[in-house]
């Protein structure tokens, strides 16, 4: 099995088979609405994820899988940190920070697919519109509702993510992947 598919070792089944049960216990304490339950849990899916991924590439640490795997990483934090974010802003906006790092990570990581610096958009500009016409509506939508301190951070990690997902449509052809990301950005 190549180091680019799924577990090659019994040892990377083992945290999907935790990821999958600390999923259903996620999903119970949102299903009853315990809060303690649900922050405990949330954390644990990412870094439980972050240990597949780390098996599921047999340790094969080349840029791509270094920079994901440290994405992985700044989700945990991030998860982590909003935990605390309903007692003081200080947290949400470190949280929101370490996302951004998560998305930064994953923008480099994009950046190392074979195809990646072809430059369609750069051939072809009007190939970003619809990542522009994303962000401008979603900021429209956004910004009446945040406070202004919130502004700027979550306009720079919107423009991160679109940068992202530009990279990703740059470095990759059309599939389900691609399908599972536009469903990522929306939810984000």
């Amino acid at each position: 099995m190549s180091k680019t598919n799924l577990p090659a070792t019994p040892l990377a089944q083992f945290p999907l088979f935790l990821f999958a049960a600390t999923s259903l216990v996620h999903l119970l304490g949102t299903l009853t609405h315990q809060t303690m339950l649900q922050s405990i849990t949330k954390p644990f899916l990412i870094l439980l994820l972050t240990v597949h991924f780390i098996f599921s590439v047999n340790l094969h640490f080349n840029r791509l899988n270094t920079g994901i795997t440290i994405g992985l990483m700044f989700s945990f934090l991030g998860d982590t940190l909003l935990i605390f974010a309903n007692s003081k802003p200080f947290f949400f906006l470190m949280g929101l920070l370490s996302f951004l790092c998560t998305h930064i990570c994953y923008l480099f990581s994009f950046l190392s697919y074979p195809n990646a610096r072809q430059g369609s958009v750069v051939q072809h500009p009007w190939r970003i519109l619809p990542f522009v016409v994303f962000l401008v509506a979603y900021s429209a939508l956004l910004f009446p509702n945040l406070a202004n301190y919130l502004q700027i951070p979550v306009l720079l990690y919107s423009t991160v993510i679109i940068a992202m997902v530009n990279q990703h449509f740059e470095s990759t052809k059309l599939d389900y992947t691609n399908v599972k990301l536009c469903i990522f950005i929306i939810n984000s």
